[in-house]
């Protein structure tokens, strides 16, 4: 494996233990997923290498920093800006953000459903080698590396880096609980299907789904709760800095939509993306579209974009399970907007 041939994983198949990889580094990312952001037509591009070639490499030229470099990495609760945090931030040629690569859902899928020690060990060691190779990539072409993470695998991650503590820059971007799961339950995210699977109800501390007398939408919105609950908790409960610097930032959609080019500046300055301080070419018209479009698709809350809200139920159910997490997003947890201390290395 060499970070310099501009190389990047698109696709991961852990059945043949290979993995494909397209020379990408160097490209542009401006679509809402990786997946459908870079053309697939010409497979003499697509290029397959044994996957003991990737853990080799992280074992050899990957563990060359040490300590390792920080990642950038942004977490999110759902349908609360991140995605289009992410297009904004990837207007820049210096920055790369991968949004919601499969080839890493995939790995932290294989690390959630590890059976015992040993397969955590080696699941593991892939989402790390992943991650590591992809900024190493970035890094050899001249550009800062950035992945938003699908929702639920930002927990895994978390776990497979070794929490807080572990070699990354998260910010954490998050909404009212009651309106992610209101837009969730209304359009479902494109990983639905995962919320029966034991091994995600397992991370969430939810028990296998099934119950005669639980109503689906009931059973749907307790889910996404769930989630919201468990994606706020290990990133605003106190844990110990990695050698005494604090790993996470927090992002909430209401600051986020009152001042997007103040919150890009301060995104931008704390995953220390080295960005000046004029905003990027295309912020405005960024700004206007829906930011899950493929294509120049204007954003209309009112109309096509409108979300039902939950029932009394519903918000009532929704506020029960989140009220500890969201308790800790009061005045304690640092926001990526306040002032000072946000070095732009």
């Amino acid at each position: 494996m060499d970070v310099t041939d501009g190389r990047l994983p698109v696709a991961l198949d852990l059945s043949a233990g290979r993995i494909a990889l397209r020379p990408l580094a160097l490209s542009g990312f401006h679509e809402p997923w990786y997946d459908v952001a870079y053309p697939t037509d010409d497979e003499r591009l697509l290029v397959w290498r044994p996957l003991e070639d990737l853990l080799a490499w992280a074992d050899t030229d990957g563990a060359c920093h040490s300590p390792p470099r920080a990642l950038r990495l942004i977490a999110h609760t759902s349908r609360c800006g991140s995605t289009m945090l992410a297009n904004q931030l990837s207007l820049r040629q210096g920055t790369l953000v991968l949004k919601e690569p499969l080839f890493l859902m995939d790995a932290a899928l294989h690390a959630m459903r590890a059976r015992n020690d040993a397969e955590r060990r080696s699941a593991h060691a892939v989402v790390r080698a992943l991650l590591a190779y992809c900024d190493a990539a970035a890094q050899a072409h001249g550009r800062r590396l950035v992945v938003k993470l699908t929702s639920w695998t930002s927990l895994v991650v978390l776990d497979v880096l070794g929490g807080l503590a572990g070699p990354a820059r998260w910010l954490l971007v998050w909404r009212d609980p009651a309106e992610v799961v209101a837009s969730l339950t209304s359009s479902p995210p494109s990983w639905q299907a995962l919320r029966h699977d034991p091994a995600l109800r397992a991370l969430l501390d939810l028990a296998a789904p099934g119950a005669a007398s639980e109503a689906e939408a009931e059973a749907d919105t307790a889910f996404y709760a769930h989630l919201w609950r468990a994606l706020v908790e290990p990133f605003a409960a106190p844990e110990p800095r990695s050698g005494g610097e604090e790993r996470v930032r927090f992002l909430d959609y209401a600051t986020f939509t009152a001042d997007r080019a103040g919150a890009l500046r301060a995104a931008e300055r704390w995953l220390r993306l080295g960005a000046p301080d004029d905003l990027p070419d295309g912020f405005a018209a960024a700004c206007g579209r829906y930011a899950k479009s493929l294509g120049g698709e204007p954003f209309d809350p009112a109309g096509a974009h409108h979300r039902a809200t939950l029932t009394a139920a519903g918000r009532s159910m929704v506020r029960r399970i989140t009220v500890p997490a969201s308790s800790l997003l009061g005045n304690a947890v640092p926001s990526v907007t306040a002032e000072g201390g946000h070095s732009s290395g």
